[in-house]
């Protein structure tokens, strides 16, 4: 009767051990924190740059979703991409924004100005394709632009590094800023310390099963449970 008693204590530790440090972290920032105005230059591909560093979070990236708020400009006149250097200064981006709406049969694109969304999505049919979001002032959560999908490039990461917004206006006309953005990263331990715990609750596990008194209690209580269901 012991195998079966250790394997659902070893299941127990393998379900306790996988929420370990798992968690959402929120990261907001406002332009005026680090680089001062959040004003996208017009007609100028060298854009505009936000970079902020996060450190001490536990555990490697599940996913990731990003949250901008831009007044002004024209939402096809748009690029943008996330960026993330770890701490080993590896390099990761990901495509968010890319002139949204213009096609091969529609060179002006969406013909609004702001955005209020949330990219997000780990597949192209989480979410609808903010190209094709309505043309005004974009409001809700969409997978990237033409890039649907494209953040999950970023799962199984560290969390701790740098992040970085780029923002390009890559024609002329009214100009766009950035108010805020925000992170939304959700995470999972890491798996070597999954395996730590694991192998340090099975070894105290099996030890206080293997030990005598132990034993001897479960004996009595088998003997003691059988004499009730003889005379039920």
């Amino acid at each position: 009767m012991k195998t079966p008693f250790r394997s659902l204590t070893v299941a127990a530790l393998l379900l306790a051990a996988a929420n370990t440090n798992a968690g959402l972290y929120t990261s907001p920032f406002s332009p005026g924190d680090g680089t001062g105005s959040g004003l996208i230059p017009d007609a100028d591909p060298t854009g505009w740059l936000d970079a902020r560093t996060i450190s001490g979070v536990p555990g490697t990236i599940a996913s990731v979703s990003i949250s901008l708020n831009i007044s002004g400009g024209w939402n096809s006149d748009l690029y943008g991409c996330l960026v993330h250097v770890d701490t080993a200064n590896q390099i990761t981006s990901a495509i968010l924004l890319n002139r949204i709406g213009i096609t091969g049969g529609d060179p002006f694109g969406n013909a609004g100005a702001g955005l209020n969304v949330t990219l997000a999505g780990d597949t192209a049919t989480d979410y609808g394709n903010l190209s094709d979001a309505a043309s005004g002032e974009i409001i809700g959560t969409y997978n990237p632009d033409n890039a649907s999908g494209s953040l999950v490039v970023f799962n199984g990461m560290t969390v701790n590094g740098t992040w970085k917004l780029f923002m390009a206006d890559v024609s002329g006309g009214n100009q766009s800023t950035v108010n805020s953005w925000s992170l939304d990263i959700t995470t999972v331990p890491e798996p070597v310390g999954i395996a730590l715990g694991i192998a340090g609750g099975v070894f105290l596990i099996i030890n206080v099963v293997g030990s005598r008194p132990v034993r001897n209690r479960v004996g009595r209580w088998r003997v003691a449970v059988g004499r009730w269901m003889d005379g039920v």
